[in-house]
């Protein structure tokens, strides 16, 4: 058996009491996508949805849109085996069980991708059969038949199927694909994006208390008061938590042979991601339930202004960011 020389790199590195030098995923020195986001996170077969994206430069570069959408077979949110897309901020960074985008089917199937344009945001109509039985069917791996009544019709009002919306980006000789998952269901109360969105932002040393919070937040930013950054280190705290989150249910597997399949009620999880010019996050990710701060450290102090940015996701298709100069 051959060993591939980036492992015999790897193992050598760590006898030599060296790790290679990853980029930081949290910083911002290069053209990224941030996250993609919907006006509507989940939605009905044959309703048109707005789409943006969180699109940096840090060079400033002027930047490229090409935005396409498609059917790529994924099961929706509402079930265990459906993405959720909370940890694939920062584009290229897909998950290990994507589905591939639609810059890709397009190459086999060009006749299932829409083309949305090129503008900064783009708009789609969901197909208006998205949801039959031979489609859902296809999505979850059965024939047409292959579902009894009941249950499919609970998959069309619980689980759904996900629509994909792909966005390639260039700025001189880069480029990124990502993707935006859509949910498609029957759903009588659909998922909203999440909102209220504000962070407290201090010295590792200093208690919060919430009492001397401001509320001089302008329109889109993060902070809820002006901050400075130095060699001590700050703590980014989330506020405005949900103190009841939403419950929603999701369809799972069981392991009684007759009924396979069962309903389950979950919790709505927020999960924060972290993005800024300078310094360095203890976490990339954080969530609602647990510690929900993350630590903020920087080895020299900032000369020049550092830019934040706070992507929040609720595991199941909504999406939100802010966006803070700290001066």
């Amino acid at each position: 058996m051959k060993t591939r020389p980036i492992l015999l790199l790897v193992v050598a590195s760590l006898f030599l009491g060296c790790t290679p030098d990853f980029p930081d995923p949290s910083r911002v020195d290069k053209l990224r996508v941030l996250a993609i986001g919907a006006d509507r996170p989940e939605v009905m077969p044959g309703e048109t949805v707005q789409l943006s994206a969180l699109v940096v430069n840090a060079d400033g570069s002027d930047i490229t849109y090409e935005w396409k959408a498609c059917p790529l077979r994924e099961q929706g949110r509402g079930s265990f085996g459906g993405g959720s897309g909370t940890a694939a901020s920062g584009g290229g960074s897909y998950e290990l069980e994507s589905p591939g985008t639609c810059h890709d089917l397009e190459l086999i199937e060009p006749m299932l991708v829409q083309d949305l344009g090129t503008s900064v945001t783009a708009t789609v109509t969901i197909p208006e059969d998205i949801l039959s039985d031979t489609s859902v069917g296809e999505y979850y791996g059965f024939g047409a038949d292959g579902l009894p009544e009941l249950v499919l019709n609970a998959v069309k009002m619980i689980a759904g199927v996900n629509y994909t919306v792909g966005l390639r980006v260039r700025s001189g000789d880069q480029v990124i694909d990502s993707f935006k998952r859509i949910n498609i269901s029957l759903s009588p109360d659909p998922n909203h994006n999440p909102d209220n969105l504000a962070f407290d932002l201090r010295a590792k040393d200093t208690e919060y208390t919430g009492s001397d919070v401001g509320t001089s937040m302008g329109e889109g930013e993060c902070l809820t008061v002006a901050g400075s950054l130095d060699t001590n280190g700050r703590i980014l705290r989330p506020l405005n938590l949900p103190e009841n989150p939403p419950q929603y249910q999701v369809i799972g597997g069981t392991s009684d042979p007759s009924e396979p399949f069962g309903l389950y009620d979950t919790e709505e999880t927020l999960f924060y991601s972290y993005f800024s010019t300078h310094g360095t996050f203890d976490d990339r990710l954080t969530k609602s339930k647990g510690r929900s701060e993350v630590g903020w450290d920087f080895a020299t102090s900032p000369t020049e202004p550092v830019h934040l940015w706070v992507v929040v996701r609720d595991g199941r298709g909504g999406t939100a960011w802010c966006h803070s100069i700290i001066d």
